[in-house]
């Protein structure tokens, strides 16, 4: 299905070959942090502030007694802290033992504000260049495969065409000649005007609903690789546009009704004890039978879906209902993307990437299993359980009858349809594998799919040390958790250890934390705990090793704080310091293609626009601009295959790959320029009349050739510039190369006597 390479988390889709670095680098995941430099002063300075105004808040709503409506209103939106946004506001008066700690704070901050020696940098030189050379490649996506963790390149061609074949479907979208998101977001404000004005919702509560600068959903795809043609997933990435805090109210409400549906999985912990409750049965006889809906979102009708979830809304409070069923119809009736450029609109289901799409589907499909299912299977099942679109069932009937049950509810719905399994040995369901033992009892263990990697995060990553080291240990108890048999658990370890080794993981550390494992009792473990909610104050900055110790800073003086009871019990726990990430490779490669060097989500591009090679039409560079063709693709003369432009670019450009062409006889050559191209076009103006120039412009001095005419220049790519000469001159140099072997420019096919030498 795809060419294979040395690297078994990479997959190579496109037409491209890559250097030993460039899989070297993606092999370590896109969620790869690379040593960043010291940091940064301002940044840290800002956030000491803020964890200094989150100090005085707590005092501040600690000392309010909420007593009058206002405060009962805060009370109350208290109640979703998913809406609440961040607030510069700060008390007017501190308590003076609050100044006194902020003073010894930054105090101590002055005295240690030595930096410390920059760590040694996690990735080579080598793969500095190839991250160099991945993000000035226009050509190509770098994303994660949909299912497994694997990384997969493709052609940028290849991934429109992919998109547009989906996109094409007029069932499901419909184009847009322009952005409607202003329109729908105003239209949005209205009816949250509206519902305060009928006091459905309070005017705090419509404030934080409404958005005043909404974001354009985009989509994106996530190749299948273990599907026939490699299609996509289609995600449409929601975040901050107008319709996704409405979103996120809607699912707080339908999740509750979730929880409560009889074949209601959380996840797999939560199907390993249901599956406890039948394991004592009998089941010989038993068939194991999996069901996929075939696209559910995508496919529930949307009168359907609002009438389930209707009946699930508590019908006691009617204002409640009514919101929540509008602000579902806008949600479903206002999906507008964009994809490469163009404006389109999901006009059937439930947008894939919305928040409250997995409850909604869920709801859909409770009212389903009522209708269709559940009336059919009485006294013919052990174990009836769905996750979302995943459906497994103990069958205790003939198979005559489950043929008949399969066929019937493939028949009772227009548009929801099943892919079904049917084993009677073993089954897969989640991350398990349930089979029956010789003596028809039922066992568990881990289920891998086959495109699965193992892609975990390197050890070696710039992520908080204590992040990385605590993977292993909770892989290991997902292990002890699935495992029933504990010859097979110990065989799971040993796999497991043997991939946290591979990704670099220390030996000694790998081998206490199976251990200490597999003295777990595992009925233990797979018994629900409540969440210990912390009554912590936080302290967020990126992760940085030259950081000074903040932690020791910030609780040096903590008994400041705990001046009396009052204070000591909102300064209980010392603070919890919480770090971002800093830049990955997502990040550093996956803004390759878009415009104004925009980054987004998953690094996949809002826009794959094309880009245009002009004449600067500078009249000091009219000379040149004669000889630069104006262009947004361009051909190779030798196998007539056309590539589109990326980038505007002109006769000033620099750091450019350009192409030049005998317009005589076809026949092309492949240069560089790091310096502005003018000065590159000029100097071959003066080549050309050297008779021991380079064997390129040596052609134009054959009889029959007048180079101003006969010689034509296209400026195909820009390289990002970069603060290291070096790298810069190397990655040009293999770009050069690039597109010698890729329009066959080389002798005797083209003017180009040889590649560059590194």
């Amino acid at each position: 299905m795809f060419r294979s390479d040395p690297y078994c988390n990479v997959v190579n889709l496109s037409n491209h070959s890559f250097s030993k670095s460039v899989f070297q680098v993606l092999n370590k995941n896109l969620n790869f942090c690379p040593t960043p430099g010291y940091y940064k002063n301002k940044e840290l300075k800002t956030n000491f502030n803020d964890f200094f105004s989150r100090i005085k808040s707590k005092v501040h709503f600690a000392s309010t007694e909420n007593t009058n409506e206002e405060e009962g209103q805060f009370q109350q939106n208290k109640t979703y802290p998913f809406l609440r946004e961040k607030s510069s506001w700060e008390p007017k008066s501190v308590h003076h033992n609050i100044k006194t700690y902020i003073d010894a704070v930054e105090k101590d901050l002055e005295e240690h504000n030595t930096k410390k020696h920059l760590p040694k940098c996690n990735i080579t030189k080598k793969e500095k260049e190839a991250i160099i050379e991945l993000s000035n490649r226009n050509d190509l996506i770098i994303t994660k495969a949909d299912k497994g963790g694997a990384k997969v390149i493709l052609d940028v061609q290849d991934y429109i065409r992919e998109a547009q074949r989906q996109l094409d479907d007029e069932n499901f979208y419909k184009k847009q000649d322009t952005n409607p998101k202003e329109i729908y977001n105003l239209k949005i404000n209205q009816i949250i005007d509206k519902f305060e004005r009928k006091k459905a919702i309070d005017e705090k509560m419509g404030k934080m609903l409404k958005t005043q600068q909404p974001k354009t959903s985009h989509l994106y795809l996530l190749p299948k690789i273990h599907k026939e043609g490699v299609p996509g997933r289609p995600i449409v990435s929601s975040i901050n546009c107008h319709t996704s805090k409405l979103s996120k109210y809607v699912d707080f409400f339908l999740k509750p009704s979730v929880k409560k549906l009889k074949s209601f999985v959380k996840d797999s912990s939560d199907f390993l004890l249901k599956l406890n409750s039948v394991s004592k049965q009998d089941h010989k006889d038993t068939i194991f039978v999996t069901l996929d809906v075939k696209s559910l979102y995508t496919n529930i009708p949307n009168h359907e879906g609002i009438e389930a979830v209707k009946s699930f809304i508590s019908r006691e409070n009617r204002n409640m209902q009514r919101v929540i069923i509008t602000f579902l119809h806008i949600i479903l009736n206002h999906n507008n993307f964009t994809f490469n450029d163009t404006n389109y609109l999901q006009t059937k289901g439930c947008p894939m990437g919305t928040i409250c799409a997995p409850s909604y589907a869920n709801l859909f499909m409770g009212v389903f299993e009522e209708i269709h299912i559940y009336p059919f299977i009485k006294d013919k099942i052990s174990l009836y359980l769905r996750y979302i679109d995943d459906i497994i069932i103990f069958w205790k009937d003939t198979e005559e009858n489950l043929n008949r049950f399969i066929q019937n509810i493939n028949e009772c719905h227009q548009s929801i349809k099943f892919d079904f399994g049917i084993t009677k040995n073993e089954s897969t369901f989640l991350d398990i594998k349930i089979f029956k033992d010789r003596n028809g009892n039922l066992q568990t263990t881990l289920y891998q799919k086959p495109t699965d990697r193992k892609s975990y995060l390197h050890f070696t990553s710039e992520h908080p040390k204590h992040l990385i080291k605590s993977i292993p240990y909770s892989q290991a108890l997902r292990i002890k958790k699935i495992c029933s048999d504990e010859d097979d658990l110990k065989q799971q370890l040993k796999n497991l250890h043997s991939s946290f080794l591979k990704r670099g993981y220390k030996e000694e550390k790998l081998k206490e934390d199976i251990e200490k494992v597999t003295h777990l009792d595992r009925m233990t473990l797979l018994s629900p705990k409540e969440k210990n909610i912390k009554n912590v104050i936080p302290f967020i900055t990126t992760y940085n090793r030259t950081l000074p110790n903040i932690k020791d800073i910030l609780s040096k003086h903590w008994e400041l704080l705990q001046i009396n009871e009052k204070f000591r019990k909102i300064f209980e726990q010392k603070p919890m310091i919480c770090y971002r990430r800093n830049k990955n490779l997502r990040n550093l490669i996956g803004g390759n293609i878009l415009s104004k060097n925009e980054v987004v989500r998953k690094g996949i591009p809002t826009k794959l626009i094309q880009g245009k090679c002009s004449p600067c039409n500078s009249r000091r560079n009219n000379l040149c601009c004669k000889q630069v063709l104006p262009a947004t693709t361009f051909r190779s003369a030798k196998t007539n295959k056309e590539f589109k432009i990326f980038h505007k670019l002109n006769c000033k450009s620099v750091n450019v790959i350009y192409l030049l062409e005998c317009k005589l006889h076809h026949i092309q050559y492949i240069g560089k320029s790091e310096t502005p191209f003018n000065i590159r076009l000029n100097n071959h103006r003066k080549d050309v009349k050297n008779p021991n120039s380079i064997p390129a412009c040596k052609h134009f001095n054959e009889q029959g050739h007048i180079y101003e005419r006969d010689a034509k220049f296209i400026l195909i790519e820009q390289l990002k510039k970069d603060l290291n000469k070096e790298l810069q001159s190397a990655t040009l140099k293999r770009r050069e190369n690039f597109w010698i072997n890729k329009l066959k420019t080389l002798h005797p096919n083209g003017l180009n006597q040889e590649l560059n030498q590194f």
